[in-house]
């Protein structure tokens, strides 16, 4: 079977939904393929196809790219519909709300990552601001699941030479960890207490960073769940092993699997063959 230049704007995906998947009455023993289309189906179906026919039981989707039309065609062909949701992409919310931008331990605002650019997760405003989005998703479309993407501190890991600041060391931040680790930070400017804190309690400062980012998936969970309590919540994230990038996927992105196994169904590791 031909399909022309459809593959140039459609990335066939297969992703195993294992054990976590009891939504589905799954056994652990069998669990379900999921055979899904990344990005709009409307390639194949402007050539012909329709996605039963394709063996395509899935499509996942930028939010932003989803319609009525295109969700209810995906399910009258027998495909169930998932959301990407970009979580902590902070670009175009920033630049206007500068509270929200991420600072380094220099007490700089970061530089944009050549083309991300993340955002303060303890900023209130942006977190409201995100999860509004979220619960307006859900009242918006009949979705089966919610792939969070961008859920990570300020970097870019999916580079060969990956951008990997330290973040952040914002007001809300600073205060947020010296509550949470019942830590009091000595008085003095941002590049001063950071130091300090890198020094002193690096361990309590990095465990604190992925509490952050576990928080946020909790609350994505809860939101997601209570709209469908059969949806499916899945997590894009860096592939690196514990050690790679002296331990960056923890240390700097802030991702902690213990914790995110309690909060995330599926996980789909972003491993850009070749690049």
């Amino acid at each position: 079977m031909q399909f022309g230049t459809v593959y140039t704007s459609i990335v066939i995906l297969t992703i195993i939904v294992t054990s976590h998947c009891y939504s589905y009455g799954q056994n652990p023993e069998q669990p379900t393929l999921i055979k899904g289309v990344y990005g709009s189906p409307a390639a194949l179906w402007d050539q012909g196809y329709t996605l039963e026919n394709l063996g395509v039981n899935s499509i996942f989707v930028h939010s932003g790219s989803l319609t009525p039309e295109m969700v209810q065609r995906a399910k009258s062909e027998g495909a169930k519909v998932f959301a990407e949701f970009a979580t902590l992409n902070g670009k175009g919310y920033v630049e206007e709300h500068l509270e929200a931008w991420a600072i380094n331990e220099k007490g700089k605002k970061v530089a944009a990552a050549s083309w991300f650019m993340g955002v303060c997760p303890t900023d209130a405003g942006f977190r409201t601001y995100r999860m509004t989005q979220l619960q307006q998703l859900l009242n918006d479309f009949e979705l089966d699941g919610v792939w969070m993407d961008y859920v990570h501190w300020h970097a870019q890991f999916e580079d060969p030479e990956p951008i990997l600041p330290e973040t952040c060391f914002s007001s809300s931040c600073l205060e947020a960890f010296s509550k949470f680790s019942q830590i009091e930070i000595p008085k003095g400017s941002t590049s001063t207490k950071a130091s300090w804190i890198l020094a002193n309690h690096e361990k309590e400062w990095r465990d604190w960073r992925c509490e952050v980012i576990y928080d946020w998936t909790k609350e994505i969970r809860e939101i997601v769940k209570e709209s469908n309590p059969d949806a499916l919540l899945g997590l894009y994230h860096c592939p690196w092993t514990d050690t790679e990038f002296k331990g960056a996927r923890q240390r700097i992105l802030g991702l902690d699997y213990s914790l995110l196994k309690k909060s995330v169904d599926v996980f789909s590791p972003m491993v850009y063959h070749e690049r």
